[in-house]
């Protein structure tokens, strides 16, 4: 009972939460018609803002979730089986100079790394 208890104790503090964007997976985008403002209503602090010389704003919102495999916690079979899995959103938003926006491009992946003896990587 107690080697259960510490193995589910393991795999819950390997993983690790990353702040997310209030909104993030239903917020339409309208281009020309939202602005800085709206798109802050409805994801909240963008995690960088970059203005141009010509006047324009991107804003990017970068969400990750990873977390250790459960094979990663058990004594021998971690050497050949350890390893991460993770996702990551990547939301840039791309304004004129009046701040309306211009241009949006959203990226959404997995990835799945292995660190052990038998092979490393990430795919």
């Amino acid at each position: 009972m107690i080697w259960i208890a510490f193995f589910f104790a393991s795999a819950t503090a390997g993983a690790v939460p990353a702040p997310t964007a209030e909104g993030q997976a239903s917020a339409p985008y309208s281009v020309g018609t939202d602005t800085i403002a709206t798109i802050r209503s409805k994801l909240g602090k963008p995690t960088s803002v970059q203005t141009s010389s010509d006047g324009t704003t991107v804003m990017v919102y970068l969400t990750t979730h990873a977390h250790a495999k459960g094979a990663s916690f058990i004594p021998f079979v971690g050497m050949f089986a350890a390893g991460a899995k993770g996702s990551y959103s990547i939301k840039s938003f791309t304004f004129d100079r009046q701040g309306v926006l211009a241009n949006f491009n959203t990226t959404d992946a997995n990835v799945d790394c292995n660190t052990n003896l038998a092979r490393t990587g990430c795919h």
